[in-house]
């Protein structure tokens, strides 16, 4: 059914394939990166992997991942928790929800788009913890730089 894994570079996990020449219907659920090149009829659920459709690639399910790369066709919602890249060739048909979209001109897309923001381990802190402190005089330090600022004014306005 898929051709043997390979090593995905972007984020070391294992890639399965799906070829031209084979169609799966079902449910197809994993664990890890997934390559369709074939036809699925079934709904996909890559457990925050990614998923690549390429230019023959077709599927006509919903789809659960977190980064979805369509080159190909999908008639389905899909539900992409990080990001969705819809290149020239790519088309959509149906709802989908994902934190930051990509669609390159002359791509087709006919559904609801919905962002939503990324998940908590997805974000990036933005705020600066505090690492230094400013030193502050206390009075006591004070009090003889005063006194002596105070008898200088005396003796100019005298």
């Amino acid at each position: 059914m898929a051709e043997a894994p390979r090593r995905d570079s972007e984020h070391s996990c294992a890639t399965s394939i799906i070829g031209k020449l084979l169609v799966v219907k079902g449910e197809v659920s994993g664990d890890e990166a997934l390559v369709v090149d074939g036809e699925v009829e079934g709904p996909i659920m890559l457990h925050g992997q990614r998923l690549t459709v390429r230019t023959n690639g077709r599927i006509r399910g919903n789809i659960d991942a977190r980064h979805v790369i369509l080159h190909g066709r999908v008639e389905g919602d899909i539900q992409a928790s990080d990001r969705l890249e819809l290149f020239r060739s790519g088309s959509v048909e149906g709802e989908v929800s994902t934190a930051r979209i990509s669609i390159e001109d002359g791509a087709l897309f006919n559904g609801k788009l919905d962002i939503s923001k990324p998940e908590p381990d997805l974000m990036i802190d933005t705020k600066l913890p505090v690492t230094s402190t400013v030193p502050v005089a206390r009075t006591s330090q004070l009090g003889p730089l005063l006194e002596r600022g105070a008898k200088k004014a005396r003796k100019e306005s005298a």
